[in-house]
């Protein structure tokens, strides 16, 4: 997902007492639907070892910047 340009970033949070809140992925994508169909086909999500929870984020353009690999950062 990360090569296609489609997650920006991903990680696990530190001392999180809610075992099915662990981590989190920002998705670069059209829609939360689309964040959510890639957010359920995560293997631990399909093992109910994790739940989805998909929220809009805005942010003004250019207040946080994450790097893009090559090939996705012209999408």
């Amino acid at each position: 997902m990360y090569l296609a340009g489609k997650m920006v970033v991903a990680g696990p949070f530190a001392e999180q007492k809610d075992p099915t809140l662990r981590g989190l992925c920002l998705y670069r994508v059209e829609s939360l639907e689309e964040a959510r169909k890639l957010a359920e086909g995560d293997p631990m999500v399909q093992a109910r070892r994790l739940e989805v929870e998909v929220l809009a984020w805005w942010v003004e353009k250019g207040a946080v910047t994450f790097r893009l690999p090559p090939a996705a950062a012209g999408k």
